[in-house]
């Protein structure tokens, strides 16, 4: 059974979807805004996401563009416009599906179980050749903080070493993973609470780590600003 995440704002579309892909034999739950999107994946892997592009509190192109770069969720867009060149432009971000409004259930479904099932066998096989003949890189499932070293460890096995202020922000996100930290308390933690700058300084701080880690580890570090409120760390993270 595949798991479904459906994000979408109107609830009564939002549970009509989810009824129709629980009949259709998903594991189906609904959010209604990007940020309950990154809260449920910071904790439960799933196997395909359907997003309506239109989010009253997230880009919807940035979220795409941030799943397809950072996890094997298959991703099938929901949108009211159906012109060529936004469609095209959907699959450029990243997406696997491009459905217009309204969508018909059936076919959602149809395209959704051919999907996760393709890309189920393709994760599972295995190409001997590829395989590495005198080195093995560890594999994590999910990124580790390590206090000892002071290294931020990706999915893929490969660290990058943190600045003491960089430890101190992530330490404080790796908290609750999934949950947004408000401003105040990631300044206080970082000694410039009451200091003039503090909420520039954080953002130079954030700023700096995702360019050192993605130059560094090839991934975008899933540190997402929560608009008026602060940051969280959208994935799974052990300490």
């Amino acid at each position: 059974m595949f798991n479904i995440i459906i994000v979408e704002s109107d609830a009564q579309l939002r549970e009509s979807l989810m009824h129709c892909l629980t009949l259709s034999g998903f594991r189906a739950e609904g959010v209604s805004s990007g940020l309950d999107l990154f809260k449920r994946m910071a904790v439960q892997p799933f196997d395909a996401a359907v997003i309506n592009i239109g989010l009253p509190d997230q880009d919807g192109w940035s979220i795409i563009e941030y799943l397809r770069q950072n996890s094997q969720t298959a991703l099938a867009v929901l949108t009211a416009n159906n012109r060529l060149e936004e469609r095209i432009r959907y699959y450029e971000a990243g997406a696997d599906l491009v459905f217009h409004l309204p969508v018909e259930c059936r076919e959602l479904s149809a395209a959704l179980t051919n999907l996760c099932k393709r890309l189920s066998s393709h994760s599972n096989k295995t190409d001997p050749l590829s395989l590495p003949k005198q080195e093995t890189t560890t594999a994590y499932t999910h990124w580790q903080l390590d206090h000892t070293q002071w290294d931020l460890i990706a999915p893929n096995g490969k660290a990058v070493h943190l600045t003491p202020k960089e430890m101190q922000l992530l330490s404080s996100l790796a908290q609750k993973p999934g949950e947004p930290v408000h401003r105040d308390a990631l300044m206080n933690a970082l000694g410039y609470n009451g200091q003039k700058g503090s909420n520039r300084n954080l953002d130079t701080i954030v700023r700096r780590l995702r360019r050192k880690v993605e130059e560094g580890l090839g991934v975008q570090v899933p540190v997402q600003t929560v608009h008026t409120i602060g940051y969280l760390f959208s994935a799974p993270i052990e300490v």
